[in-house]
């Protein structure tokens, strides 16, 4: 496995890295622009681009967003592709594009600047900052192109990432340590909601009504100002084109930046068919890795590791397509939630405008080959189902929840499953703790008879019908945790993602005795393997040479453990 660059070349490199210009951006994109990995960008507040533009960003680029500035401030950096404006950031496997924190560590010890986290202050009830749950810290000073006040705390990110947070001991349970912030409060070190986050916003269908928003299957995203050239999305265009997007890697994100809300890592409203998202990686985000605000985008490639709340999150009638892709929980006792939370509609969708049974557009999405892991230290699900949710999943392993079920139904998402209109087949689905029973697998809200459905779908041995395993994909290795308590060293293992049970993950391609027949020419229909890697010794993980915990050395690069260097 790949191991992480010495300390006397990560010192040149920093040396390097430092003769790089450092661009303050400070102002909305108006007009086309073009970023490139000559100069590091810093995003001081949200920054738009609007009104025609198109952002360029190159290979190889580092963008930085600044945390919030103050304990009554939400001006995180943060960048937002408004309805007007497109996004050309196309990275590579070997030199991607890299969003991550501004945050400044000038004493080197391994705490940002000026760092609050703001979360029942000293249990102060009238402290306006009380259970807002954001982090603020300093921000940064740019004189002629260099920094004067660093380095940055993540220093070098394209070789050197950060790790998730820093613990206390070396074992992949460990805990995060601790220690007194600004405000005298003891709270754990990790590294995420340092920043804002990626906001793509497109005019493809979505089903809410919102006549503040410009009427029918129009939405404002929350936590921005109610401004419909800022933060307006959704229509009734499903081929809209927002961009290009490819090969990003997004990383320590999710700050507050409107009354309650944190932003995902990736975020996208109403994005339609014509953009192109692939090979996107979210890495220690404070809130979703993914989250799809109706929209019609297909994506393939993308990773959301060690994020706070839900791997991939659905809502507002998304209708797109997606393969390969991947989750993977932190194994402490804090981070990580569902692997998927889906909901249909919200509660001001524009069913009451036509008088039926569900918005328009009704959600159903389809994905092939994802591989979701759990924090098996937390009580919490593979999927939360609910809102009148339909989509299939197929060709797929769900592993390590630690809660009690994998596929958990809420009353308003059983009617389309019982309509046939959410399918799980070509699965495979392993919890060491639920073993092999079937019904624990599975959780009805209502009980009975969609109870007695639900775990029909599940079974130990291959079933025609349900054409679901429950069986333990035996990966290779799952130790996800660096063995120092600095995250300076390496686990000798990693994480290798990749099963080695023949029948947990056999299929072959066209459907058949052990996999499901892809649906749409946009999938890949050659995998002879369900999950998001191909499992044969002799290949490379498509993870590889751009991710983060690819670039930290703890995700392996092939499946045999060899690195490609």
């Amino acid at each position: 496995m790949k191991k992480l660059i010495s300390s006397t070349l990560l010192a040149s490199l920093a040396a390097a890295s430092s003769q790089a210009a450092i661009v303050q951006v400070t102002a909305d994109i108006t007009s086309d622009t073009t970023w490139t990995s000559s100069n590091e960008y810093i995003l001081t507040d949200i920054i738009y681009v609007r009104d025609g533009a198109t952002l360029t960003i190159g290979e190889g680029t580092i963008i930085r967003g600044e945390p919030s500035s103050g304990n009554f401030t939400f001006d995180p950096g943060a960048l937002v592709i408004t309805t007007s404006g497109r996004i050309n950031a196309q990275g590579t496997s070997t030199n991607p594009i890299i969003f991550t924190t501004a945050a400044v560590d000038s004493n080197l010890d391994g705490i940002a600047d000026g760092y609050d986290f703001f979360e029942d202050d000293n249990g102060t009830p009238d402290n306006a900052d009380d259970d807002s749950n954001r982090v603020v810290a300093d921000q940064t000073v740019v004189t002629g192109g260099v920094l004067q006040n660093g380095p940055f705390l993540d220093a070098n990110p394209a070789t050197s990432p950060l790790p998730a947070a820093l613990y206390t001991g070396s074992g992949e349970f460990d805990p995060i340590q601790t220690f007194v912030d600004g405000s005298g409060d003891t709270v754990g070190l990790e590294y995420r909601q340092l920043w804002g986050g990626v906001i793509i916003l497109g005019e493809a269908p979505i089903n809410s009504d919102v006549t503040a928003a410009g009427g029918l299957n129009r939405q404002f995203i929350e936590g921005l100002p109610e401004d419909e050239a800022l933060s307006g999305y959704g229509g009734f265009n499903p081929n809209d084109n927002s961009g290009v997007f490819s090969y990003v890697s997004i990383r320590h994100g999710g700050e507050v930046i409107g009354s309650g809300n944190e932003i995902n890592g990736l975020t996208m409203g109403g994005v339609g068919f014509g953009t192109q998202i692939d090979h996107v990686d979210v890495y220690c985000n404070a809130d979703d890795g993914f989250e799809w605000f109706g929209g019609t985008v297909n994506t393939k490639y993308l990773t959301s590791i060690f994020n706070n709340d839900d791997a991939f999150d659905v809502d507002e009638g998304f209708t797109g397509l997606g393969q390969f892709w991947f989750a993977l929980m932190n194994a402490d006792t804090e981070n990580g939630d569902k692997g998927a939370e889906h909901d249909g509609e919200t509660g001001d969708g524009n069913d009451a405008t036509f008088s039926t049974s569900f918005s328009i557009p009704k959600t159903y999405m389809v994905v092939y080959n994802a591989t979701y892991i759990g924090n098996p230290n937390k009580s919490t699900e593979a999927f939360r189902l609910r809102d009148n949710w339909g989509g299939e999943y197929h060709n797929s392993i769900f592993y390590g929840f630690g809660g009690s079920d994998a596929i958990e139904f809420e009353s308003d998402g059983e009617g389309r499953f019982l309509g046939g209109e959410i399918i799980f087949s070509g699965n495979t689905f392993f919890d060491p703790n639920k073993g092999l029973t079937a019904a624990s697998y599975g959780k009805s809200a209502s009980g009975g008879f969609v109870e007695t459905a639900l775990d029909s779908i599940f079974s130990s041995t291959f079933g025609t019908t349900t054409a679901n395993f429950i069986k333990d994909p035996a990966f290779r290795s799952l130790n996800r945790r660096d063995t120092t308590a600095d995250g300076s060293g390496l686990s000798t293992v990693g994480v290798n993602p990749t099963p080695t049970d023949a029948q947990a993950r056999a299929n072959n391609g066209g459907g058949g005795s052990f996999g499901v027949p892809v649906t749409s020419t946009f999938f890949d229909a050659t995998p002879n393997y369900k999950g998001a890697f191909d499992p044969s010794t002799g290949t490379t993980l498509w993870t590889t040479g751009w991710t983060a915990l690819n670039a930290r050395g703890v995700l392996v690069d092939r499946p045999d453990g060899n690195s490609i260097n």
